[in-house]
């Protein structure tokens, strides 16, 4: 695919106006200078409007140079304005009440291809504007958001909130816009990290918004910082701007950089050293560093079963992001009872006497307060120290007893890196592998291998000065009295936190308040696009809010989807149906619910391939194509380089399942997502990981991968490396493209000017006349001004004028061009249903089910209608040549009389 380095630029007069159309997309604009005086405006005008707008840039974008020249110079006059243009172009739409304005202009500003779009009002001239003025003026087309009411609600809201919704309901859209809500542009001095900052966990993710944000503040000419970050970078800024140290680092520039190194490189900055899912693969294939010999064997089996990412669930979501315990008293005794080898009558004893400091104590960590308690308290209760282990009597060791009891029934593990007792970690594993009281039977022995690799391999980090991104938000929590007394974060915005973990929530929350003076968090989120190593759970995340004492943030969700259309959600439903029977719906509180409100007219469905071999003769084809549209989805880099290696497919237009959160395309190539995790897949389709959280994460990466589309995607899998398990789920999920199918599909997928075209030719069918000229205009084919005088006759014909007679001509010459589809609409248009069983015939579709005097009827009511490809077409059915001769001489007969 050749690469164009096109910008679209819009000049203020445009932009000012789409502005003022967005804002009052409702409710209309008084005196909107685009509407002439003897039009009313209604809403649906202002909305034809937007879409136009949008779809000409569209088509813009994805089009060729020529393809683009050649389109403005069949249909609009070129007129000369000045020499510093190379063109200027007027693009006129029947019916639109404005004109839009084109210009080109190669060298200008140092750009190699540099484009201009201006509207005018059909009663203004050119003359009546400083074009040249405008050009210092100009700014970047940016992607509009109409919101709905729900979202600018949302948007607006000014206290703490969770907002949750299903992929393509506009979080990350709502998000940005609570963003800039909430950005001080009237005081930008001012304007700093602490008074608004924008996070999200992903780094395209994050890219993509600084982005959007970038293009805002431009259009403002406000000289002001973007505080967009990564989840890591955040907490990276947040630490180095408060001199916090971290051993193995010192601070330079406020940057922190390996110690001992005076010309510091890429690699040596901390940010580009944060361990990750490869760090702890580094460490397996070293032979698993520090763990217990005895458990390495298991653990192998683990990975050979489950995949080598399993295991890392469990470190980084339990052992290193868990920080809420909700331990009953029965687990506290058996704790303790078990770790201290005592038995319930000593355990009762100390229980009696830690009762009692907590009620006479002002402060439980103070080891003064604990002194003072001591040596009242062994006077007093002399026989509940009589009755406790001898080696609990005395005060340092009674005081060491009550904090490690303190720490473990604390519900906010603020103080700890990880995870240190055991009972907890298997409390949350057996959590995490069988709720809704189903546990595997053979779990137990390897929770213990988990748990003994979680602490072989922190010390290894530990060892080798390494840190997560857990890390770094212990080490913020560990000195947030610090932070906050510099001052409260008045408002973060946090996108995709399901996949942030428990103590990264609770950290970004903490920094919102201080004894002084609180702020707001506004996190957006989706439990079912949770695809990295976390078990973050709504319960979770209103425990983080109680514990903070903040008890009037608001819980909304946002269920219309725009992104996809219907079909897509049909195809998202059944996914999410096989998703409740896997897994259940107590710990997402249900399932999020999910409306379709996508554009209609342009509706196709999902696709599987199991074929390989047909697949990759597939992408040799796609990638080649000029379609910008297209975007690639996989699990992992290896798959990226081969579809960049084999097939030269764009870089930029392949991602991750990661990489891909936030974004969408029309049309979408999920490759190999589940032949590279085979093993995990034909489990969790097994049900071996039946109601398995960690399946869960698996799962959500195929739902993510399919909606990152708006009207189609194609699932490439090779059927060789996966179980019949995973087969069978996939095929009863996505329908199976077959291979007679093929060409169609890559016709449609392949063509720059498919998205037009497809669009138009579904209003075609629908009879949407005015959509499918709106469609078509965009549209630069050879059926361009056939279909508009087609859409024309057709309009006449429904009016009551007589235009049978033409519509049949037009019919032929689409029957003659090979474009039956086209042609069965104008039969569509006719309510001739016999010429549409004439084209099936044409077609070889179900030509059985046809008897001879069906054809005979066929042939003897629809004279006007017929051609000689048609009597061709009978002629070549295999079932009819044993009346050849006989056919023949009807069709001599008839045609006679047609004749005269």
């Amino acid at each position: 695919m050749k690469e164009y380095n096109r910008k679209i630029y819009i000049l203020p007069y445009l932009n000012d106006s789409l502005k003022e159309r967005l804002a009052h997309i409702d409710n209309g604009i008084a005196g909107d200078e685009l509407i002439p005086d003897d039009k009313s405006f209604d809403v649906s005008f202002n909305r034809d409007a937007i879409k136009k707008i949008n779809r000409f840039r569209e088509f813009l974008r994805i089009s060729e140079p020529d393809e683009i020249s050649s389109f403005f110079k069949e249909r609009n006059e070129i007129e000369a304005l000045d020499k510093i243009y190379s063109g200027l172009k007027s693009y006129k739409p029947d019916g639109s009440y404005f004109k839009i304005i084109f210009f080109e202009s190669k060298g200008l500003l140092r750009e190699a291809e540099y484009k201009f779009l201006y509207l005018l009002p059909l009663n203004k001239s050119l003359d009546d504007f400083d074009i040249k003025g405008d050009l210092a003026k100009t700014v970047e087309w940016k992607k509009e958001y109409v919101l709905t009411d729900t979202q600018k609600r949302i948007s607006t809201y000014s206290g703490y909130n969770v907002v949750l919704g299903a992929a393509g309901t506009g979080k990350t859209d709502v998000a940005i816009h609570a963003y800039i809500e909430g950005a001080p542009v009237n005081n930008i001095k001012s304007f700093g990290i602490r008074d608004n900052v924008f996070i999200t966990y992903s780094k395209k993710l994050s890219d993509y918004v600084t982005y959007i944000t970038d293009i805002f503040w431009n259009d403002y000419k406000n000289p002001i910082r973007k505080n967009v970050y990564t989840t890591k970078d955040f907490l990276i800024n947040v630490l180095a701007s408060n001199n916090i140290e971290i051993d193995g680092y010192t601070l330079k520039d406020s940057k922190y950089v390996k110690n001992g190194v005076s010309k510091p490189k890429d690699l040596d900055y901390l940010e580009n050293n944060i361990s990750d899912f490869n760090t702890f693969k580094d460490w397996y294939k070293k032979g698993c560093l520090n763990m217990n010999k005895a458990f390495i064997p298991a653990l192998n089996d683990i990975v050979k079963k489950y995949g080598d990412d399993y295991p890392y669930l469990f470190y980084r979501g339990i052992y290193k992001g868990k920080i809420i315990n909700k331990v009953s008293d029965e687990e506290i005794s058996l704790h303790f009872t078990d770790s201290l080898k005592i038995s319930d009558k000593e355990f009762e004893a100390i229980k009696t006497l830690l009762n009692n400091y907590v009620e006479n104590a002002d402060d439980l960590g103070s080891e003064y307060d604990f002194k003072n308690w001591y040596n009242t308290a062994v006077r007093r209760y002399s026989l509940d120290f009589k009755n406790m282990p001898s080696r609990f009597r005395e005060e340092p060791e009674l005081y060491e007893l009550f904090l490690n009891y303190f720490d473990f029934v604390n519900p906010i593990r603020e103080s700890k890196r990880y995870i240190d007792y055991y009972i907890l970690f298997k409390r949350e594993a057996l959590l995490t592998e069988g709720y809704r009281g189903n546990t595997r039977k053979d779990f137990d022995d390897e929770v213990k291998v988990l748990y003994d690799m979680c602490q072989a391999f922190q010390k290894y980090m530990d060892d080798n000065k390494l840190y997560d991104d857990n890390d770094l938000a212990y080490l913020v929590s560990l000195n947030m009295d610090d932070i906050l007394d510099k001052g409260i974060f008045k408002n973060i915005i946090a996108d995709e936190f399901q996949d942030m973990t428990e103590r990264q929530v609770h950290t970004i929350v903490r920094l919102t308040y201080n004894d002084m003076n609180h702020g707001a968090a506004h996190i957006f989120g989706d439990f079912e696009q949770t695809i990295n190593p976390t078990f973050l759970q709504m319960e979770n995340v209103e425990t983080i809010y109680l514990v903070n004492d903040i008890n009037n943030y608001e819980t909304q969700t946002l269920s219309s989807s725009f992104r996809y259309s219907s079909a897509i959600c049909r195809e998202l439903e059944a996914l999410r149906e096989m998703g409740k029977k896997l897994f259940g719906t107590e710990d997402l509180k249900g399932y999020l619910p999910l409306v379709s409100n996508a554009d209609k007219e342009f509706e196709t469905g999902g696709n599987l391939l199991l074929d390989l071999k047909l697949g990759k003769e597939m992408l040799a084809k796609i990638s080649k194509a000029k379609n910008g549209n297209i975007m690639y989805i996989v699990s992992d880099l290896e798959a990226k380089e081969e579809l960049i290696n084999e097939f030269k497919a764009p870089a930029d237009k392949i991602f991750t399942i990661s990489e891909s959160k936030g974004r969408e395309e029309d049309f979408v190539i999920v490759y190999k997502l589940v032949t590279n995790k085979a093993h995990e897949y034909e489990n969790l389709f097994s049900d071996d990981m039946e109601y398995s959280r960690a399946g869960r994460i698996f799962y959500n990466q195929l739902y993510v991968g399919i909606t990152r589309c708006k009207t189609n995607f194609l699932e490439i899998e090779d059927e060789t490396k996966l179980g019949e398990k995973t087969k069978e789920a996939l095929v009863s999920l996505i329908t199976p493209l077959i291979p007679e199918n093929v060409n169609l599909f890559l016709e449609e997928l392949i063509s720059a000017k498919a998205n037009f075209y497809f669009r138009a030719r579904d209003s075609f069918k629908k009879l949407d006349f005015k959509a499918a000229a709106d469609n078509m205009a965009f549209y630069s084919g050879e059926d361009f001004d056939n279909l508009r005088e087609t859409l024309s006759i057709i309009d006449k014909h429904l009016n009551g004028e007589n235009k049978s007679h033409d519509l049949a001509l037009i019919a032929n010459s689409y029957k003659a061009k090979k474009r039956y589809d086209l042609a069965r609409v104008i039969y569509i248009v006719l309510d001739n249903n016999d010429m549409g069983i004439m084209l099936d015939i044409r077609e070889n579709i179900n030509t059985d089910k046809y008897t001879d005097s069906d054809i005979r009827r066929i042939i003897m009511n629809n004279k006007e209608f017929l051609d000689n490809s048609d009597i061709a077409a009978i002629n070549n059915l295999g079932y009819y040549k044993r009346k050849e001769e006989a056919l023949s001489k009807k069709i001599a007969s008839i045609k006679g009389r047609m004749a005269k």
